[in-house]
């Protein structure tokens, strides 16, 4: 006798009805798409399903996560569930500061900085609220590919605070970045090339040479459009290393683009984090290790 196929990709929506109120969630999703219930309490686990209570006065479409969460009518669930994605093992980050308001993580390479469509085991964001035990709020984001540091408030008025910090450029953040070909290394270089219709502005200052024509430089932005960095050096004609996407060859260690250091003003004190004083064998750059 031959076995059910197992259903290893599915996008499903609907609407609680009258009929169906009052069901577990997980019994509901069951019947609704025939996905077995021991694998949809992984996939709510691991953020695969958001409802949307409308008879709550709610507009936030929300992770269901608990399997026996009891439904009402009109509940809306979307469940996007990708078996490869949920088997992920995501890596791991690791706290280097905590503040009762914020707290200041190394986000390793791999690591997505928020949930994407298949769920947000694999973030930044929910691997660090199961290490601390409580939600946090994302300030900042960091490309999948690349690693560093990066905050994450405690609570929902120092998110705002943070993003003032950030509108009004107070918080500074420095990359370490190794680029294909070598650059001037004497003279700091802006680069001011619009990114999608917006001021885009990038500041490079050379650091040393590599002994294969590669050149490391130490980058700040004023902005921050999608990939500004990455686009940025693709277009000056020196893309970052372990970048295909903008125009570079594959890298043994992956993009070679990493979050250094941090400067915060925050109560009326200035911090300065950097990667070599907290955590210098997480460095990319040989300098630091």
């Amino acid at each position: 006798m031959s076995s059910t196929p197992q259903i290893q990709q599915l996008h499903w929506q609907g609407q609680v009805q009258s009929t169906h109120a009052g069901m577990k969630a997980v019994d509901y999703l069951h019947q609704q798409t025939q996905i077995s219930k021991v694998k949809l309490k992984d996939a709510l686990a691991k953020g695969a399903c958001v409802y949307l209570q409308p008879k709550a006065g709610k507009s936030t479409w929300k992770p269901l996560r608990r399997a026996s969460r009891l439904l009402n009518t009109g509940d809306q669930l979307k469940l996007a569930y990708d078996a490869q994605i949920l088997a992920l093992t995501p890596p791991q980050p690791e706290c280097l500061y905590r503040h009762k308001a914020y707290s200041l993580w190394f986000k390793p390479a791999g690591l997505l900085s928020q949930a994407s469509l298949y769920g947000d085991h694999c973030t930044l964001l929910r691997q660090a609220e199961l290490q601390l035990g409580h939600s946090l709020w994302l300030t900042q984001r960091l490309d999948r590919e690349a690693s560093g540091l990066i905050l994450l408030a405690h609570q929902t008025q120092a998110a705002a605070q943070i993003n003032r910090l950030l509108q009004t450029r107070q918080l500074a953040k420095t990359y370490h970045v190794q680029v294909q070909g070598l650059c001037a290394l004497q003279t700091p270089i802006t680069l001011e090339h619009p990114l999608d219709g917006k001021t885009a502005i990038t500041h490079l200052q050379g650091l040393q040479t590599t002994p294969e024509g590669n050149t490391w430089l130490s980058v700040r932005i004023e902005t921050g459009r999608k990939h500004q960095i990455r686009r940025h050096l693709a277009h000056y004609g020196h893309p970052v290393l372990g970048d295909p996407r903008y125009g570079s060859a594959p890298h043994p260690q992956g993009l070679q683009l990493q979050a250094i250091a941090l400067k915060l003003p925050w109560q009326k004190q200035n911090y300065h984090f950097q990667l070599a004083e907290l955590a210098p064998h997480l460095a990319i750059f040989p300098s630091l290790k």
